[in-house]
């Protein structure tokens, strides 16, 4: 590993640290760990001004001060559910699929209870309240929204095309799904 790689490693196992006792701390470090090993390559430093601008955002609102970058949109509608509440969404509805699909002794029912059971120890969403009629729903919004407008829907065909380009069976990847999420959602 080269000196500049092993630095940002360091720095990002700190900012990982951080992380879990104050997120926008942690965030904020990370983010300070990717400009110093941009500049270690030689990366012009005006290409890190929208990271400085975050990070100085996130500064900002982690001490009171109002930021328009980190400003809430007003919208005319209901407000969309966070990122890591969707995200944990397509990844049932994409373990539902996925038994539904190669266990046919498991009714579609069946299968959303055995997901439930599972999303209520996922260390990364609050799903306690998670049952399988609403795995259900999610599977439905997530089969008939409209990739690369819906995340819900984008991130469950994207599992259901690695699961299909993957040389395990379906049955195997759904088990790790319910099993251990992967790592971008812990």
């Amino acid at each position: 590993m080269d000196d500049a790689k092993a630095k940002l490693v360091v720095k990002l196992q700190a900012a990982e640290e951080a992380y879990k006792e104050n997120p926008k701390q942690g965030v904020s470090q990370a983010l300070l760990a990717i400009c110093s090993h941009l500049e270690a390559l030689e990366i012009p430093p005006n290409l890190s001004e929208p990271i400085f601008a975050l990070i100085m955002a996130l500064d900002d609102v982690e001490h009171g001060t109002k930021n328009p970058l980190l400003k809430v949109q007003k919208l005319n509608h209901r407000a969309p559910f966070p990122i890591a509440e969707r995200q944990a969404r397509a990844h049932a509805a994409a373990a539902l699929e996925l038994l539904f699909r190669t266990d046919p002794k498991l009714s579609l029912h069946q299968a959303a209870l055995k997901v439930a059971r599972s999303a209520k120890n996922w260390p990364w969403y609050e799903t306690k309240n998670v049952n399988a009629n609403a795995i259900i729903k999610w599977r439905e919004q997530a089969m008939s929204g409209l990739a690369g407008e819906d995340f819900d829907t984008t991130t469950f065909n994207e599992i259901l095309k690695y699961a299909e380009s993957c040389p395990l069976e379906n049955k195997s990847i759904a088990q790790t799904l319910l099993d251990k999420p992967p790592p971008w959602m812990r």
